[in-house]
């Protein structure tokens, strides 16, 4: 038998170690409750899923057994612990699973993240093991300029860092940096920005902002054109991230091509900066290298240009005169710092081009020509517009000197529009003395004609008015001054290409002082004018200014109303669009109207080709149908027609209901004409003193009594010829 010497020591950790166990034994349940629900799927949501600096997120947790307590430090995102309700101060109750082993709860990272794309990991050690994707993206930061070139200053700004602790806080600073120590720096492409690029400490606002200027560096990096992640990051660890272009250096000319002895700017991009803060001043050299023969070419130095803080120049130069007409020749740029750069500079051969490009005929134009000899005169009918010659200034009678070129061997001289030049798209062309041609183009314009009212008939006289041709005011551009439509062959009005001459028009029309045309135009009456809705007329006047209009021309149509009417009946018979009245001839153009193809009425129309006629329906029309009326120009195919319809036989009572003794009107149409009509109401015949007989269109109407025999109810009357008979119900309602 064993004996211990202190027996009380013995019981004492016999009872310490049922404690411990019995305290441990909730922790191995929490530990193990996870097993039970191996065949669950386990998942982890967060919402949502893009999260900045001070932003809260709710987890949802599916996979645990029913009432399981997630414990402290089972979900970290980034690697970082995130706090859970109820444990260590963290206010809320602790998450703990439903029925269907799922919890839920919100929480907001205490520490400032890593940014980017993290994963936030839910795991319980050996049992439960579930992650997600969440985008961190910490606070925004800008550039401006967001392009820039190595040596420029920009300025970065940001918001969403760390912000100044309120004035109850307990914190043990009042305001944060980027310190320029350790991590907390402004990055460029990965390298941290030191001094005289940036000045550290940078101290953020109060709401945790951020503005401070940065100088580009000069690296391999900033010397080609690419895009460049700038990072900045607080004493707190909150960063933001955006991004730098650099652009690749251009240059350009204005204007892009030009002859020799011509002024050209030429305007560059994306060189080095200068700036003065970093004792850089940058310049360009510019180079000129023309074509002298072959491949051979000659440099000629065109000065050098001051690069601005923005890695900009602008530089105007003289083209050589040396260079060939035509040529293609260079510019070379070389920058004090930095890399050259060639770009190529045309000079085009000979040109003509006209101002302004767009113009009627005899409106003033100048016309320049380029890339000629120096010192070259212009002969006459070396220049052209749409194949005809342009007036040379100090030819043939017209003022000004004779155009010749100057020494970079270009001219302009003032011209006309030429008369004749057809309207639209036309080549200027500037032919020389061995035949080679060269072009431009200009559009020659066409003026608008009105017309009052705007859709005529044949015959009708309409007034044309225009606002867009030439001036009649004396000394105005022109050989001739006094502009008219003279009625000749090259000034005249023509309708579908057709000379309108007397007695439609009168020649000469007379323009107002700024070429306004009021003139009044009889529409003939031909073929073209009767087959066509659409007629194209137009005006030239004598300095050749073109001006048309497009007319609408009616077609004929004709109206019958009413639309249906018994024989005898009268119905009016409306026609437009036919020929208009002549004032001279008043009936030559008589319209014939025919019903059923018998000829009832004659009309003249008015002076817009409109009639009226009323007529009355033959007694031989046809009966319960729908006949043809048509209105038809005498002598002439031009017609219209339309319908007509005569009912069939009729016969009614009015009224239709009464007592015995009650007088009816009793009607009838279609019948035979002058035919005797005998009444019967019921089983009862009339006797009627006179006798009633159908007129000669076969209508009758006459009164009837209801006679002292007829019984209560319904009841027939009778209308009854020796041919015809019809019958109409009435209601005999008593006595």
């Amino acid at each position: 038998m064993v004996r211990y010497r202190y027996p009380h020591i013995m019981f004492g950790l016999i009872l310490l170690g049922l404690i411990l166990a019995v305290l441990a034994a909730p922790s191995s349940l929490a530990v193990s409750a996870p097993h039970a629900q191996e065949q669950k799927s386990q998942t982890v949501t967060v919402y949502p899923t893009t999260l900045s600096y001070g932003d809260s997120i709710e987890i949802t947790v599916n996979g645990f057994m029913p009432g399981y307590w997630l414990s402290a430090g089972a979900v970290t995102l980034a690697g970082h612990r995130l706090p859970i309700p109820g444990y260590f101060g963290t206010p809320g109750e602790k998450p703990v699973s439903d029925m269907d082993g799922r919890l839920a709860f919100k929480t907001t990272p205490e520490v400032n993240l890593p940014i980017g794309t993290q994963q936030l990991v839910v795991e319980v050690q050996g049992s439960f093991l579930a992650s997600a994707t969440v985008e961190i993206q910490g606070a925004s930061l800008s550039l401006s300029p967001a392009s820039a070139v190595a040596n420029q200053r920009v300025w970065v700004s940001g918001a969403g860092f760390t912000p100044a602790p309120t004035s109850q806080s307990q914190a043990s600073v009042s305001v944060y940096q980027i310190t320029g120590k350790g991590d907390s720096v402004l990055t460029l492409d990965g390298v941290a920005l030191r001094s005289p690029y940036v000045e550290y400490p940078i101290y953020l606002g109060p709401g945790g902002s951020l503005y401070a200027p940065v100088d580009i560096p000069t690296t391999a990096t900033t010397s080609q054109a690419g895009s460049l992640e700038v990072r900045a990051t607080d004493s707190q660890g909150r960063s933001g991230v955006t991004n730098l272009t650099i652009p690749g250096h251009t240059a350009a000319f204005t204007p892009a091509t030009g002859y020799p002895a011509e002024t050209a700017r030429v305007t560059g991009k994306g060189f080095r900066a200068s700036n003065a803060s970093l004792n850089i001043s940058n310049h360009v050299d510019l180079t000129y290298k023309y074509l002298v023969g072959g491949a051979y070419h000659l440099s000629v130095n065109l000065g050098s240009a001051q690069v601005d803080g923005e890695g900009g120049f602008s530089a105007e130069f003289t083209i050589p005169t040396q260079a060939k007409i035509p040529s293609s020749n260079s510019v070379t740029v070389t920058p004090r710092w930095g890399d050259a750069l060639t770009v190529a500079h045309t000079v085009p051969g000979p040109s003509v081009s006209v101002h302004a490009n767009a113009a009627f005929n005899n409106d003033p134009i100048d016309i320049t020509v380029k890339g000629l000899p120096p010192n070259y005169p212009l002969s006459p009918g070396s220049v052209t517009i749409g194949g005809i010659n342009v007036g040379f200034p100090g030819y043939y009678g017209r003022s000004g000197s004779r155009p010749r070129t100057d020494e970079t061997g270009a001219a302009t001289f003032s011209s006309l529009v030429p008369k004749g030049v057809p309207t639209g798209l036309q080549y200027i062309q500037l032919t020389m003395p061995a035949g080679t041609q060269f072009s431009g183009t200009m559009v020659v314009l066409s003026g608008k004609l009105e017309f009052m009212p705007s859709a005529a008939v044949p015959g009708e006289t309409v007034l044309v008015s225009s606002a867009d041709l030439s001036s009649s005011a004396k000394g105005v551009p022109g050989l001739s001054g006094n502009h008219q439509i003279t009625g000749t062959s090259d000034s005249l009005v023509t309708l579908a290409g057709a000379r309108v001459a007397l007695p439609y028009l009168s020649y000469p029309i007379d323009l107002g002082p700024e070429g306004h045309l009021f003139v009044p135009l009889r529409i003939p009456v031909n073929n073209t004018t009767l087959g066509s809705g659409q007629l194209q007329i137009t005006a030239v006047d004598s300095a050749g200014r073109v001006a048309t209009g497009t007319l609408s021309l009616e077609s004929p149509s004709v109206t019958a109303s009413p639309t249906t009417g018994v024989k005898g009946s009268q119905v009016t018979i409306a026609g437009k669009g036919f020929i208009a009245r002549s004032s001279t001839h008043p009936d030559l153009y008589k319209v014939d109207i025919t019903y059923d193809d018998k000829l009832v009425a004659t009309a003249t129309p008015d002076h817009r080709g409109s009639f009226k006629a009323t007529v009355t329906i033959n007694k031989d029309a046809p009966i319960g149908k729908t006949n043809k009326v048509t209105a038809k120009v005498r002598d002439m195919s031009i017609s219209a027609s339309t319908v007509h319809s005569v009912p069939q036989r009729q016969f009614t009572v009015t009224p239709a209901a009464g007592r015995v003794g009650t007088e009816l009107l009793v009607t009838g149409s279609g019948f035979p004409a002058f035919g005797q009509l005998l009444f019967k109401i019921g089983h009862i015949w009339l006797v009627l003193d006179p006798p009633v007989h159908s007129d000669q269109y076969g209508n009758f109407e006459t009164s009837i009594r209801i006679p002292d025999r007829i019984p209560q109810g319904k009841t027939i009357v009778l209308a009854q010829t020796r041919s015809v008979s019809l019958a109409f119900n009435i209601q005999v309602t008593g006595r």
